[in-house]
């Protein structure tokens, strides 16, 4: 009996232990596969990458269960990607192409800078006397790239808006006013107080922003806006309205006319 029930306790620990083991790969991967991962992203750097000089860093992501590679150039900024790597060893995805041959990396740090330069502009928002009478707002800008564009909802044929990211160059310094012209996107949501939601109001606050963005000299190439209603909902939205449409004399018939064709549902 004795014998059996240390036969029982073995087995229970050695389940235990193999629980534990499964748990822990899951969460931290396992020393085998970390060996695999560090070997073949050797070889495959050497074969890919040798002239690059880059640093490697090995770490597992537990969501996802694969290892990553975290590659960088301690010169160059714009200059790093990851590789990711599966439990067995075998490269899954190699970022490269995304990060630096499409230009992400570069589009990444513009928009940062986008981003500053706008939030600026959306600060100091509350001393127009226009926005004044609004008592809720939303603001957000960034630069968008033209692949990106190729499946946005825009309400006119132009879609020409968007950056090119394999035109751009690493750690090169950029215009941020020229690449907002090119790229950039503000969107608005906004609710007044007097509870004016006319196509007319929208208008008014569209030439309001377009005045405000040339006066700063910073550049947007579409603006999305919302009206919101008294009770706190989009009494309309339109999106990605071309810069070079704002002068039109007909604006808040062509934002009445965007909103009817939007085919996008906002529970209004």
């Amino acid at each position: 009996m004795k014998k059996i029930t240390e036969i029982i306790a073995i087995v229970v620990a050695v389940l235990l232990i193999l629980g534990l083991l499964f748990v822990a790969n899951g969460f931290v991967g396992n020393p085998v596969s970390k060996y695999l991962v560090d070997r073949n992203s050797v070889r495959y750097i050497e074969a890919q990458y040798s002239d690059l000089d880059l640093v490697k860093e090995i770490g597992f992501d537990f969501k996802s269960t694969r290892y990553y590679v975290k590659l960088k150039s301690e010169t160059i900024e714009d200059l790093h990607f990851t590789l990711y790597y599966g439990m067995n060893g075998k490269l899954g995805r190699d970022l490269y192409e995304n990060n630096i041959t499409n230009g992400w990396n570069v589009l990444h740090r513009l928009n940062e800078d986008y981003r500053d330069e706008t939030d600026l502009i959306f600060e100091q928002l509350e001393t127009n006397p226009l926005f004044k009478e609004t008592d809720s707002f939303y603001t957000s800008a960034y630069l968008m790239s033209s692949i990106e564009i190729e499946d946005r909802l825009v309400g006119f044929e132009d879609v020409s808006g968007g950056i090119d990211g394999t035109t751009l160059e690493l750690d090169k310094d950029y215009d941020i006013a020229q690449m907002g012209a090119i790229g950039g996107l503000i969107d608005i949501d906004l609710r007044f107080t007097d509870g004016d939601e006319s196509f007319e109001k929208g208008a008014e606050v569209i030439r309001e922003l377009k005045r405000i963005f040339d006066e700063a000299g910073i550049g947007f190439y579409y603006i999305s806006f919302g009206m919101i209603n008294a009770e706190g909902n989009l009494a309309y939205r339109v999106d990605y309205l071309p810069y070079s449409q704002i002068d039109d004399e007909n604006l808040a018939d062509i934002l009445k006319t965007m909103d009817e064709t939007n085919p996008i549902d906002y529970d209004k």
